[in-house]
């Protein structure tokens, strides 16, 4: 059974009018629907990523006690007992009441070596930038007028308390919805497939952390090896490059096969 794993095709990151586009996720798109056209899929599964505007991961949540604006890709941490960023400007959250959450949310991003980064508002519920790519609707359609099956669609990041790059799970669970917390009926589905391929965007983050969560469960029986990342229909958020190297790499070393999807299916 081949099954496709599309992570995030959607305007935002795959158009140039989108906010926050990828650069070459238009033509990578392009080659998913033709992959899409061309090759026997039994099964498809679509993430979408689907924010609200008030969202721990967007400037509209936080402010700077300077009074200057939070700019995109501000990466934020706990430094010296406060939220601040890499020049040591001090953040607080417009709302009082969520400053206490998100403290605790960069402590524990701090705890794993990470940093937390603020995005341009984006795959807003509702919106343009939400929807998919016309390219990979299209061909989603035509495939389920040939096949008979819809395509499986799986939302993420709708809590706005946390993020959510994983299609499995957030950066940190919020136990009061089941929903930022492993995907166990996703996680099964995909198990049955004898092929996954896998493309979207973005390369650097979303694709990079789910596939390491979907790893991380198949590995225990060595089937992490029926992965097949379609490696020219996915591209890197500008100024992250390293992270989808380093992700590729450690694919490559854990059995991930890869391969160019669209000159083996597309011509």
């Amino acid at each position: 059974m081949k099954a496709l794993l599309i992570i995030d095709p959607q305007f935002d990151f795959c158009s140039p009018a989108g906010s926050l586009f990828v650069p070459g996720a238009s033509e990578d798109m392009q080659r998913l629907a033709d992959f899409i056209r061309t090759e026997p899929l039994d099964e498809i599964y679509v993430s979408l990523d689907s924010h609200n505007v008030m969202d721990i991961s967007h400037v509209h949540w936080w402010k700077r006690e300077d009074g200057n604006p939070v700019k995109p890709f501000t990466a934020l941490t706990i430094f010296r007992g406060d939220i601040a960023d890499g020049d040591g400007n001090v953040y607080s959250t417009k709302d009082p009441n969520r400053y206490d959450w998100s403290y605790g949310y960069l402590e524990i991003l701090k705890k794993h070596g990470g940093t937390h980064t603020l995005w341009p508002d984006h795959c807003i519920m509702g919106t343009e930038g939400h929807t998919i790519h016309s390219h990979v609707s299209n061909a989603l359609y035509n495939w389920t007028c040939r096949t008979g099956k819809n395509p499986q669609y799986i939302l993420k990041g709708m809590n706005p308390n946390t993020e959510m790059f994983s299609i499995i799970k957030a950066e940190v669970p919020d136990y009061s919805d089941p929903g930022t917390l492993s995907n166990v009926k996703l996680l099964d589905n995909l198990k049955k497939a004898d092929t996954l391929y896998v493309a979207g965007e973005a390369l650097s983050h979303c694709v990079n952390r789910s596939v390491r969560d979907i790893v991380d469960v198949l590995k225990d029986d060595n089937s992490q090896r029926k992965i097949v990342l379609l490696t020219d229909m996915m591209s890197n958020v500008p100024g992250f490059e390293n992270y989808g190297d380093w992700f590729l790499k450690d694919m490559a070393i854990m059995g991930v096969s890869m391969m160019k999807g669209g000159s083996i299916s597309c011509g």
